[in-house]
């Protein structure tokens, strides 16, 4: 783990204990996720907080007079002390890790879920339903299309691998083909 990410993540365990202990894991996750979308579409934004030429005072009251009635106290005073400490360059793993311990405090595992097609909304609860009875916690899915599993569902849940893709069917198919054959040779 690299510098920046251990510095990120000590960041984003200190936000998540104190929003833990006030009760607002998931207000503060969505203003993160609130403030990131706006720093997306506005590099304007992202530069301004990041610019050592404006004094930290004046960006931290800039967020203060923007975000007062969007956010929580917990949330801008710890953007003002991103600003302070020049750390907003470290935003998205902040929120990223955010995310992992927030999801954790509360027994929730999250699992990047590939499929060839969408998902209706059924078949994505029901999917998500089976992933948590597998993994004996709630599941939190992050889908995304990907033509390479050809058919079925292939999921990771922290270092587990399920996979009920035809692409992996098809490995696995060939996998002991090739294991078969080498045994008749011999």
């Amino acid at each position: 783990m690299n510098a920046a990410n251990l510095l990120a993540r000590r960041y984003a365990l200190a936000l998540q204990e104190l929003a833990a202990e006030q009760g607002k894991l998931e207000v503060v996750f969505a203003e993160l996720q609130e403030l990131q979308r706006l720093v997306a579409q506005s590099p304007a934004l992202y530069a301004a907080l990041r610019n050592p030429h404006i004094p930290a005072q004046k960006r931290g009251d800039a967020l203060q007079k923007a975000f007062a009635d969007r956010f929580c106290d917990l949330t801008l005073h710890f953007l003002q002390l991103l600003v302070r400490k020049r750390r907003t360059a470290y935003l998205d793993q902040i929120i990223s890790a955010y995310r992992e311990y927030a999801d954790a405090a509360e027994g929730i595992i999250s699992a990047q879920v590939r499929t060839a097609a969408p998902l209706s909304a059924e078949e994505t609860e029901k999917l998500r339903l089976q992933l948590s009875k597998l993994a004996g916690k709630q599941v939190r899915m992050e889908l995304s299309i990907d033509p390479v599993v050809i058919g079925g569902v292939a999921a990771r849940m922290g270092g587990i691998l399920v996979d009920g893709s035809v692409a992996g069917n098809l490995s696995r198919l060939q996998d002991a083909l090739m294991k078969n054959n080498v045994r008749s040779q011999e």
